[in-house]
């Protein structure tokens, strides 16, 4: 899509905002998608809940993919919605658990398109 309000005809979605830096649109948390436009363009990407894995934060953890706060979460019929407030944006994700707002969650995201804007 190239607007969030294209991608949410479809489902929900959460945003990413980064900048493009040699051919590579680079968002807080070391997420990177290749796209064509020129250094220091803005770059957005629609992204899906079900493309991003979730977990809270831990003592013993991963500590690849982004960290952000859980602004919300809400049973969705067998599983939860989250929001994730994190510095790459606001982005929506499902949960077999329920985390509660305000934790620190860690985050991976899978299949990122960018929009140059």
């Amino acid at each position: 899509p190239r607007s969030e309000e294209a991608a949410r005809l479809t489902g929900e979605c959460g945003v990413m905002t980064g900048v493009v830096r040699g051919g590579r649109a680079v968002f807080a948390g070391g997420f990177v998608c290749e796209v064509c436009g020129g250094d220091g363009m803005r770059a957005e990407a629609y992204v899906r809940p079900e493309n991003v894995t979730v977990r809270p934060c831990g003592k013993d953890e991963d500590e690849r993919g982004g960290q952000g706060t859980a602004a919300s979460c809400v049973y969705a019929g067998g599983r939860y919605m989250l929001d994730i407030d994190a510095a790459c944006g606001r982005l929506k994700a499902y949960s077999d658990a329920e985390i509660a707002p305000g934790s620190e969650v860690r985050f991976t995201v899978n299949g990122i398109r960018a929009v140059i804007k």
